[in-house]
C-alpha cells in the first residue's frame, strides 16, 4: 500500500513539473519569436497567438506589489500548498 502511494505521488511531481515546464518554455518562446503585441495565427482566426505581458497573476492581481512579497505570494505560497497536498494524499 505504501509503496503505491509513494508511486502515485511521484507521478503527480512529475505531472506538475511538466506542466510549469512546458508554461516556461512556451513563455519564453513566445517572448523571443513574437514581438511585444503582435498576433500569430495558429488555426485561421480561431486560435491566435498574442505576446501580452502580465506582471501580476490572473488580470493583473498583485502586480503593484513589492518583489518580495510578489515572490512569496505568487509563487511560494502555490508551492507549499501543492507539498501540502501531495503528502496528505
Amino acid at each position: 500500500m505504501k509503496g503505491t502511494r509513494n508511486f502515485f505521488k511521484f507521478w503527480i511531481l512529475i505531472i506538475i513539473l511538466l506542466n510549469v515546464g512546458c508554461d516556461q518554455v512556451s513563455k519564453e518562446l513566445t517572448r523571443i519569436k513574437v514581438e511585444l503585441r503582435e498576433y500569430i495565427s495558429v488555426i485561421g482566426e480561431h486560435f491566435m497567438l498574442t505576446n501580452v505581458e502580465n506582471t501580476g497573476a490572473m488580470l493583473g492581481f498583485g502586480q503593484h506589489f513589492p518583489p518580495i512579497v510578489k515572490r512569496l505570494f505568487l509563487q511560494g505560497l502555490p508551492f507549499l500548498v501543492l507539498l501540502v497536498l501531495l503528502f496528505r494524499i
